[in-house]
Order: C-alpha cells, then structure tokens, then sequence
C-alpha cells in the first residue's frame, strides 16, 4: 500500500538541526523504513531532516514550507510561543485572524500529499518533512476537523501517516 509520511523538521537552532536534532534523525533513519521519495520545504533544518532520515535525494517544495504569517506578527508569535503549552500553534491560535493562512498552508501541503500519493507505485514511500503550523492545518484538513480551536500540535519528528485511502495513522 502506498503512503505518505509527514513529520516536522528535527530540533533545530536557527534554521540548521542541532546536534541532538542530527542524532535524532539518524536515530529515526534506523526504525522508520525505507522511502523512496524525499521532499521537505525550502528551510534548511527541513531539508536536512529528511536527507538525514532517508539517505536520499531531498526535493523541495514551498508547499511544505511554514505559514506565510504577515512579517510583522513573525516576532509577537516567536515570543508567545515560548510560554505557550501548545507552542507556536498555542500562539497562533490566539491571533483568529492568523489561522486562515494555516488553512491556506494546510490546503497547499495537502496538494503536494496528492501529488505524491499519485507518483508513488504500490507498496512505496514518500516522506515529506514540513513544519507545525502547515500540518496542522493538513490534518485538520484531513480529518474535516474544524479550524475553531486546536488541541496539539507536532513536536519535533512527529507527524502523521496517509495511506492511499487517505486513513490517517499518528507518526512518532
């Protein structure tokens, strides 16, 4: 059966991996199986997730890239966030006004996840590494939830499996 996994980027400092985020990583390689497909969003701590975890060629793709939150709001949400039990998707679910650009980043992973799911033959995998806010708004989308209110969000290398049926399974 085909699928897709999508996880967030590893524990990052600035927009590399850390060296317990690298650790991780190659840690995750081991248990997670093999893919036969990589693709990440443009950021660097993405991109290196994935090279580190599949050992292959890393695609990029903005569609998994973060929310493209207005510039000004970046700093006020960077600050929230660090005292925020849910984090960054705590923060930006105290903005309503900012969680329409996490159902148009969620709209925009979900057709790469799509696209994938169409490429891939039976019985292979993708892995696409993205960010927090962006898979939320995928499994929201997914699910059929509503965007009124959240209850989690991903850590990091979290993130969820989609069968070609598109029946969803946690990833951890």
């Amino acid at each position: 059966m085909k699928e897709v996994v999508v996880i967030r980027h590893g524990e990052k400092e600035g927009d590399g991996l850390t060296a317990q985020g690298i650790a991780k990583c190659r840690a995750l390689a081991g248990r997670a199986g093999s893919f036969t497909l990589a693709i990440a969003s443009p950021q660097q701590r993405a991109v290196q997730t994935a090279g580190l975890i599949t050992g292959l060629p890393v695609k990029s793709d903005s569609r998994a890239s973060v929310p493209a939150f207005p510039e000004r709001e970046v700093k006020r949400l960077g600050a929230i966030q660090q005292t925020h039990t849910l984090g960054i998707i705590g923060a930006i679910w105290e903005e309503p006004a900012l969680i329409e650009d996490v159902r148009i980043a969620g709209t925009k992973l979900l057709d790469l996840v799509y696209e994938v799911m169409n490429e891939l033959l039976p019985d292979q995998r993708a892995l696409i590494v993205s960010h927090d806010g962006t898979m939320v708004g995928l499994e929201k989308l997914l699910r059929s939830e509503s965007f009124d209110t959240v209850d989690h969000s991903f850590g990091p290398l979290e993130g969820i499996k989609v069968d070609e049926e598109f029946r969803l399974e946690n990833f951890k």
